[in-house]
């Protein structure tokens, strides 16, 4: 995977020769003033890529393309150039890839600036474009404008990148999805929908009738519980009114030969055989941004203008939210409904306002009560309901308090989550001070309950939990202690105050080394270490073993060439090799430099 840049970073303002080198490499060899670009361009693109990255090879060809067709166009009016920012690691690499290029580059040499360029502009993976003017300022630094996207949508028509003509792209696609959308308010194409319990209903019927509809565009994933959230969201917004929102489930494509529409779409209006036309309309409203799993949500309009001058045609459907993913829908909830522009910034906005409430109220973990502080946000299975301050707080100096981050989709989590209970359950019997509360990453309730249902001890014992349903505090806690993947295990004590971000590996030196502060984890890791390097002497002795036995067989001898040891088990009788780690194999015995070398070889699973 090759990450795309932090779009929300800024360049510092410096003049383009500071920034860029005071000579560049035009595509013919020669020599070219970076003053001159300052001179005579707009917009300079700078494209990190390299030979070695697979997506930008892709790219590169498609960029080159537009490239060439809008210096045709404009010939010497041109108002844009592209300046190449090797990644690659030799010379050669640069050389061969950027005679690929029509555009200049900056010299290979100049590693300290090629690399100090990302740094500068928050570039952390390529391919990546940034865009600069003529002064080396960053453009389109105030909004997120992917110009890789650009490119790949509209090719020469994106360039020369300014502001300005990404204000005209954006003007035509809304151009052209507003007349799609008087189209489709006429009948063309039809958008003729299934009801629940069958019988036909046109989409413009639908929308006569709810305040808004939402078309969820799915790939028939039932094992995706991303359905049934955007299903039980959807329910929590009717629950007020029943005519306030209605699903339309779109069978757009289907993730592999096993996923199948049927389940989701029969308790919804749907369209499943959805026609050409209906595809090429759904992807003019979207500006060619759609996939699955998707929202798309419309209104009716009101046939009224606004204080701020805009004007909808009375019944002709509005454009109210794009969701690619539905993950505003998912993480802002019902709360954020119709998940508009508006409702999505208010909600980031309290979002922003309950993080800052974390950080004031972390002392004796206040943070895990609701907004007015009432302890009814953790949850058990079976027992008392359970309480902050006295399942957590009143643990006291010698607690210790998890927050365990996870989810019943991930294979780490599920390898962990054993390993958690086996040490909960050795703390409890020996009196130790430990909880835990388990926070979901899992994409539907039930799921979480039946995650949830196996965190408990072979004595009965079960943990805590953060209510599912509280997705706002979980994404907040998520965020407030920079969870960017699972498992992950928070350690702290009880008054708040943070043990280790890392408790995985706490836990892993085993109960003997509990509270795991910082004296207690570095013996933990010197006893790990001391392991590690027994196992590792016990598993090469093993080895030699193999390859003596090997040759005292006769024929081949197979022996690990990297890799940990004892990564490989080599059966003789059942001359089998299993790999139990990555690892290579092979026969340096039999090592030659010509010829022609012949192997058989079997895979077992």
């Amino acid at each position: 995977i090759f990450f795309r840049p932090s779009l929300g970073m800024a360049g510092t303002k410096m003049p383009l020769e500071a920034l860029l080198g005071a000579k560049l490499i035009a595509s013919t060899g020669e020599e070219l003033d970076t003053a001159a670009l300052a001179r005579t361009k707009k917009a300079i693109c700078l494209y990190f890529s390299a030979h070695w990255c697979p997506p930008c090879r892709g790219f590169t060809p498609q960029f080159a393309q537009a490239y060439t067709e809008y210096k045709r166009t404009a010939g010497d009016a041109a108002e844009a150039e592209v300046v190449f920012v090797s990644w690659d690691s030799d010379q050669t690499g640069f050389d061969e890839y950027r005679a690929e290029m029509p555009w200049p580059a900056i010299p290979f040499e100049n590693k300290a600036l090629r690399e100090g360029l990302g740094e500068t502009f928050g570039v952390t993976g390529i391919p990546a474009l940034v865009a600069l003017d003529a002064a080396g300022e960053r453009l389109h630094r105030d909004e997120e404008v992917d110009l890789h996207a650009l490119v790949a949508k509209h090719g020469a028509a994106a360039f020369p990148f300014t502001a300005e003509r990404v204000r005209a792209l954006k003007e035509e696609a809304a151009a052209k999805a507003a007349a799609c959308l008087r189209q489709i308010h006429g009948g063309s194409p039809p958008f003729a929908l299934t009801a629940p319990g069958g019988g036909a209903v046109a989409l413009t019927e639908l929308l006569s009738k709810y305040d808004h509809v939402g078309l969820i565009l799915g790939d028939g994933d039932s094992t995706d519980g991303t359905y049934k959230s955007i299903a039980a969201i959807a329910e929590k917004v009717k629950a007020e009114k029943s005519e306030r929102f209605e699903l339309v489930y779109v069978g757009w494509d289907l993730y592999d030969e096993d996923c199948d529409h049927a389940p989701f779409a029969a308790k919804y209006h749907s369209l499943l055989d959805i026609s050409d036309e209906e595809r090429a309309a759904l992807k003019t409203i979207t500006s060619g941004k759609i996939g699955a799993p998707m929202l798309i949500n419309l209104r009716r309009g009101t046939g009224t203008c606004g204080l701020d001058g805009k004007c909808e045609e009375q019944g002709v459907p509005v454009l109210v939210a794009l969701d690619l993913g539905a993950q505003g829908m998912l993480t802002a909830g019902a709360a954020a409904y119709p998940w508009s522009e508006d409702k999505m910034k208010e909600a980031a906005e309290a979002a922003k306002a309950r993080f800052e409430k974390l950080k004031s109220s972390q002392a004796n973990l206040q943070f895990l009560k609701d907004e007015e502080g009432a302890d009814t946000l953790l949850v058990r299975t079976k027992g008392a309901a359970p309480s902050v301050d006295k399942d957590l707080v009143d643990l006291g100096d010698e607690g210790v308090v998890g927050l365990y981050f996870s989810a019943h989709w991930c294979p780490p989590c599920r390898g962990f989550t054993p390993k958690l209970v086996e040490c909960y359950e050795a703390l409890k019997a020996a009196g130790k001070k430990f909880e835990v509360v388990f926070i979901s990453s899992d994409s539907d309730k039930d799921s979480f309950e039946e995650y949830f249902g196996s965190m408990v001890t072979s004595t009965g014992d079960q943990w805590l939990a953060l209510d599912y349903d509280r997705r706002d505090l979980k994404a907040s806690l998520s965020e407030f202690f920079e969870v960017d993947g699972i498992p992950t295990l928070i350690l702290l004590k009880p008054d708040g105050t943070m043990i280790t971000e890392d408790g995985r590996e706490a836990v892993g030196y085993g109960p003997d080394y509990f509270p795991w502060d910082a004296a207690a984890q570095a013996r933990g890791a010197a006893a790990a270490t001391e392991r590690a390097a027994q196992a590792k002497a016990v598993a090469v002795e093993e080895e030699k073993k193999g390859v003596e036995a090997q040759r005292a067989a006769g024929g081949a001898v197979v022996m690990r060439v990297r890799g940990k040891p004892g990564s490989i088990t080599h059966d003789l009788g059942r001359k089998t090799l299993e790999f139990g780690r990555f690892a290579t194999a092979g026969s340096p015995d039999l090592l030659t430099s010509s010829g022609v070398v012949y192997y058989e070889f079997e895979i077992v699973a």
